[in-house]
């Protein structure tokens, strides 16, 4: 009678719920035996848990979600190997005003850069802030997809003109839409807030330039001045205009005929070209002939 019974009752009973429970059951007696230990085990796998957790969730964003830009596939950043670190190197305003104008392979292209890695003054009613100010040139707006949420940005001949972040504009402007054409001071030079970007802009523009500059987002944007450091001669803008760099980003968007291969293929060729017109521009300075590399 016993094996029929035992036979009915795991065919009509959770058996591996009960011997669920009794291993329950069992851990928590030897868990309250060593709290120590249990205290540290739980520790442990918290922190565990939670790294990775943080880690997949910036993979997520950066690498397996797609960009939130118009045909992200057809994004290329353009650059050149840097001789001197384990990077790659900047380029110069006077590159991207002479590949935008020859380069073919793209229908869209545009700078991005920072005051040389370095946080900006900025005074805005009397209180001074350290923020981080992007400048950017040609079609950096159309690329990213930009919207504003207040007011409008800045176009192609608005010198002294300031677009912020949402986090910005809510950390330090107090959320306040009156802040439109309203001025603020940059580094001394005076620019007019034209507009709020939306809280959904992100600017997922590579912004390391060479080992060991840390990669922040950018605070507000400003629009670059005309400059001619490379290749035709030096102009140190950034006395004369405020926090623009010196170096930037060139992101291209290819056209969509073209290959990456076709592109970067271009790219060199102009690269070499423009040493063989403008070798060395300034005493001491040395342009190498290393290859550019083009990614995104």
């Amino acid at each position: 009678m016993t094996r029929p019974k035992e036979e009915t009752r795991a065919v009509w009973r959770s058996i591996w719920l009960e011997q669920l429970v009794q291993d329950l059951r069992y851990a928590s007696r030897m868990l309250r035996r060593n709290t120590g230990f249990s205290a540290i085990g739980v520790l442990t796998l918290s922190l565990g848990i939670g790294m990775n957790t943080a880690m997949f969730s910036v993979v997520d964003a950066v690498i397996l979600q797609p960009l939130p830009y118009p045909n992200p596939e057809r994004l290329v950043w353009i650059s050149n190997d840097c001789p001197f670190s384990d990077g790659d190197c900047g380029m110069s305003r006077a590159d991207f005003a002479l590949w935008k104008t020859e380069a073919k392979s793209f229908e869209k292209m545009a700078i991005v850069g920072h005051a040389n890695g370095d946080d900006t003054a900025m005074v805005f009613d009397g209180k001074s802030e350290s923020e981080r100010v992007g400048s950017i040139q040609g079609d950096f707006w159309s690329i990213t997809n930009a919207q504003p949420v207040i007011g409008r940005l800045f176009g192609e001949h608005e010198p002294n003109s300031v677009v912020l972040t949402w986090p910005l504009f809510q950390r330090s402007f107090g959320g306040n839409p009156g802040v439109i054409g309203k001025l603020i001071a940059l580094e001394g030079h005076t620019f007019t807030i034209t507009g709020v970007l939306s809280p959904n802009f992100r600017n997922l523009i590579p912004q390391l330039l060479w080992t060991g500059e840390e990669i922040r987002d950018i605070d507000a944007y400003i629009p670059t001045p005309a400059g001619n450091e490379l290749p035709g001669g030096p102009l140190r803008a950034t006395a004369q205009s405020g926090p623009a760099a010196t170096w930037f980003r060139i992101v291209g968007k290819r056209r969509p005929d073209v290959s990456l291969e076709q592109a970067r293929a271009e790219m060199e060729a102009l690269y070499y070209e423009t040493l063989k017109q403008f070798p060395s521009p300034e005493p001491g300075w040395h342009r190498d002939g290393d290859q550019n590399r083009s990614d995104f």
